[in-house]
Parts: structure tokens; sequence; C-alpha cells
């Protein structure tokens, strides 16, 4: 195992609130395989997950949590460049929302500059679907690589169409 899987890690300097106790085990996979992993070790000793981005949506309890902590830290971005003149970026789930805004910026591709300063990585951002009034990160979302919570596995990929 490539992962590297701590025991009883503080929660309170991993959230926007400061709250929470300890997780039992937690891990920060840097690739799609580690996080494979970190699934892999969640099935194989019976273990609740929960997928920890930036932290700025969740109060975490004082008791901490008895299962896997997952810390994506999936940081890569790139680009593909389309027959019509657009530009279909690829974002890792542990990219934080301000980051891929100030990449896609500096290679002079816009439109997702209503979501500054909003704290939120990519992951959690396609999770919840980030918004900003009537701006809504499904509207420039192509596709997106999930996993089954319940089977804890990777289904690739979830094709989504905005409205």
């Amino acid at each position: 195992m490539n992962l590297k899987i701590h025991t009883n890690v503080p929660l309170k300097d991993k959230n926007w609130f400061k709250t929470g106790g300890s997780a039992r085990y937690f891990c920060k996979p840097t690739t799609a395989q580690q996080f494979q992993e970190a699934l892999t070790f969640a099935k194989n000793n019976n273990l609740a997950m929960f997928i920890l981005g930036q932290g700025a949506n969740i109060v975490i309890s004082d008791a901490g949590f008895e299962g896997l902590v997952i810390r994506p830290q999936l940081n890569s971005i790139s680009y593909q460049e389309q027959a019509d003149n657009t530009v279909l970026v690829t974002a890792g789930a542990g990219v934080t929302m301000d980051q891929l805004i100030q990449e896609t910026l500096n290679n002079n591709i816009t439109g997702l500059e209503d979501f500054s300063a909003i704290p939120s990585s990519v992951g959690g951002a396609v999770y919840i679907n980030l918004h900003y009034f009537d701006k809504l990160i499904s509207q420039f979302l192509v596709s997106a690589e999930i996993f089954n919570i319940k089977f804890k596995a990777i289904r690739l990929p979830r094709k989504f169409k905005s409205n």
C-alpha cells in the first residue's frame, strides 16, 4: 500500500469552525490509485467513511469520527482544447476553487470568477453544487469521476448535464 493511513488525527485544524474530536483513521490520497487504496482499507476493515474537503460547510462533533476520514489531495489541473475553440479543464478533487480560478485565468479561460473567495475544494463544490447567486458549478460541469460510498468503489465517468 502506497497510501499512508494515520490514526487518531485531530480534526479541529481541518475545518473552518475549528470544531471536532479526532478521526480514528485519516488519509490524504494524492492519486486515484491511493484513493482506491483508501476505499479498500475502509471496506476491508468495515469502516464508515467521510470525505473532508476544505471543511467550510461542516461542524464536526467533539466525539470525533470512528471511521476513515479521507481528505483528497488530488491537485492536478489539465486542459484539452476542443474543435469549437472551447477548452475542457480537468481538476482533481483536492484543488481549491481559488486555485482553479487563478489557474484558468492565467490561461485566459474565464467563467468561474464568480466563485472567487468561496472556501471549497473542487470535489466539495461539485458535491454540493456550489452556487453564487444565480451561478451554479453544474453549469460548468461536463463530467465527474465519483465513488459509491455504499460499495466503496470508484465509478467512472458520471455525466452531468447543465440546465
